[in-house]
């Protein structure tokens, strides 16, 4: 079958009096120092990509007009000589004041899909990521099992009463019989939406659904009924309805923590062809970055296989940390806490 793949990550940069929080970065999220966080993460997705995927088309979905220089490297130039497209999108499904506190952007998935919906073929393949996941493997496994699925989708597999992003799977559950009016029979999962991969007539399918559902969710907030906070519960929704196998995505990615204060990493890990790294923003990915802008580091010229994997391996903690990697952690830290705290002050 001969179809194309499409690569693509998204950074939503939140204008001033739009802030909502990102625990895990911190800070006020419509500053330049906030949002550098997240291009440094930019940067190294597609660069990670570009080496296991040269032939995919890769693409930005982004609310800016233009790139920016971040650390002095210039990510427009960068992105021209690698051939990446940079496609603005507004942001239309923005939760109204007051909707949830938290993750407030990641509602900007819906504008980004429908137009992924304008722009593929029934045949292509396209992956929408989180911009903190680092390819460590081709797409190639990955666009197999989309040719029998159609869609992947990535379990968590949280127990019945944990709470995710306001609501338990039990509450899930009560929130898809009151809007299905019809009783579900087994407890929904919940999928993680760092992950997106479909087929482009799946997407065509799916993009179909947004606006109706969106604008229930908008009347349960009026109303004040337990609603979808984020994007997860709102894709969970959409593949529990349209009847999609639970875990197709979980041998390819993971969501890995590499924090001091919550580590799951497996040396299973090595297995998968995606690490998504939420603690690694300003540690690990961020020391990446600073890496790829050089076009002589070894990131560049490591042969494709076991070792890039292992260098990348080695500045992620994965399968395990390192002592220097240890090392720059802690200072990296303490760094931080001292930045904070000069803020407080």
């Amino acid at each position: 079958m001969l179809y194309k793949t499409h690569i693509c990550t998204w950074l939503y940069a939140e204008p001033e009096g739009e802030e909502s929080q990102y625990p895990q970065v911190g800070g006020t999220s419509s500053t330049t120092a906030f949002q550098a966080v997240y291009w440094r993460c930019v940067v190294v997705f597609f660069a990670t990509s570009l080496r296991h995927n040269p032939d995919a088309q890769h693409v930005l979905f982004t609310n800016m007009p233009h790139l920016p220089t971040v650390d002095g490297f210039d990510i427009a130039a960068f992105f021209d000589r690698h051939g990446i497209d940079h496609i603005q999108v507004p942001f239309t499904y923005q939760p109204p004041p007051g909707y949830h506190p938290q993750w407030r952007n990641q509602f900007y998935m819906l504008d980004l899909i429908e137009r992924m919906a304008q722009m593929v073929e029934a045949d292509d393949v396209l992956f929408l990521l989180d911009s903190d996941c680092v390819w460590v493997e081709s797409a190639d496994r990955m666009c197999k099992a989309l040719n029998q699925h159609g869609l992947l989708t990535y379990d968590m597999a949280y127990p019945k009463d944990h709470v995710i992003n306001g609501l338990t799977r039990m509450e899930m559950k009560a929130v898809f019989e009151d809007i299905e009016d019809d009783r579900v029979a087994e407890l929904p999962d919940y999928y993680g939406g760092e992950f997106f991969a479909a087929l482009g007539s799946d997407i065509q399918q799916l993009a179909e659904q947004f606006n109706p559902l969106w604008e229930v969710q908008c009347g349960r907030f009026r109303a004040g009924q337990k609603k979808f906070n984020e994007e997860a519960h709102f894709f969970s929704f959409l593949y529990h309805r349209l009847g999609y196998a639970g875990g197709t995505a979980n041998p390819f990615i993971r969501r890995i923590w590499t924090a001091f204060s919550y580590h799951n990493v497996s040396s299973d890990d090595v297995h998968l062809s995606l690490w998504h790294l939420p603690a690694e923003k300003q540690t690990g990915i961020k020391r990446l970055f600073h890496r790829v802008t050089r076009a002589e580091d070894a990131f560049w010229h490591l042969p494709v296989g076991e070792p890039l994997k292992e260098y990348l391996g080695r500045a992620l903690g994965i399968p395990h940390r390192t002592a220097g990697k240890w090392l720059l952690d802690v200072t990296d830290s303490i760094k931080r806490k001292g930045r904070s705290l000069m803020r407080r002050g």
